[in-house]
């Protein structure tokens, strides 16, 4: 598939960033994947961007995060009807083998930061848990000498919609747009929380 995800001028540089890594090169997987006590998580919301992620991680905006792109197929993104805080997505499994969402995959997170991570997801709507899944990550690999884009499967975990209950309207992208988002006043408020975090650091 063609991502639809980009890197934009407008975009934070740490969202951008993270796009930037993919392809993963040599064993840039493998590490990743060793480095992380528990399987990663799949986001493809509003926790895509790296300063959000901390915030609700309850991270410092200056503690690293290794994020990278993926993919999550026979998923699909929806819209709640309702009106839905900063009009956050979710998705629910999809019979469709064209249907994919694309996202970024959080490797490294310790079990407090997961945990809370999850606390807030969870707590968001009740209809939501907590699923297993595989998502693909695109690596290079040397093939006789030559460098040949490859995807590999990944284990992780992330937000699944669990109820048959109507309300939902399917998106017609595979990629949540953040454009708005970066608009709204929950993203301007943890940039505020952050930037004050800042100065009192430097006190």
């Amino acid at each position: 598939m063609v991502p639809r995800m980009r890197c934009k001028p407008g975009y934070p540089e740490d969202f951008n960033d993270a796009i930037k890594r993919s392809p993963l090169i040599g064993d840039d997987l493998k590490e990743l994947i060793k480095g992380s006590d528990k399987p990663p998580i799949f986001v493809y919301g509003h926790l895509m961007v790296p300063r959000v992620l901390k915030y609700f991680a309850n991270m410092r905006e200056t503690e690293k995060v290794d994020m990278v792109y993926a993919t999550l197929p026979l998923y699909k993104l929806y819209h709640f009807s309702e009106n839905e805080e900063a009009g956050l997505p979710t998705i629910k499994e999809s019979s469709s083998p064209s249907d994919v969402v694309e996202g970024m995959l959080v490797f490294g997170l310790t079990s407090e930061q997961r945990n809370v991570v999850k606390e807030n997801e969870l707590g968001r709507l009740e209809q939501m848990v907590f699923a297993a899944v595989q998502v693909q990550v695109s690596q290079m690999d040397k093939v006789s000498f030559y460098d040949v884009k490859c995807e590999k499967s990944v284990d992780a975990g992330t937000f699944v919609w669990n109820s048959k209950e109507n309300g939902l309207t399917p998106m017609d992208s595979s990629f949540w747009p953040i454009d708005d988002f970066l608009k709204h006043r929950l993203y301007e408020g943890i940039v505020e929380y952050q930037k004050l975090e800042r100065l009192r650091d430097e006190d």
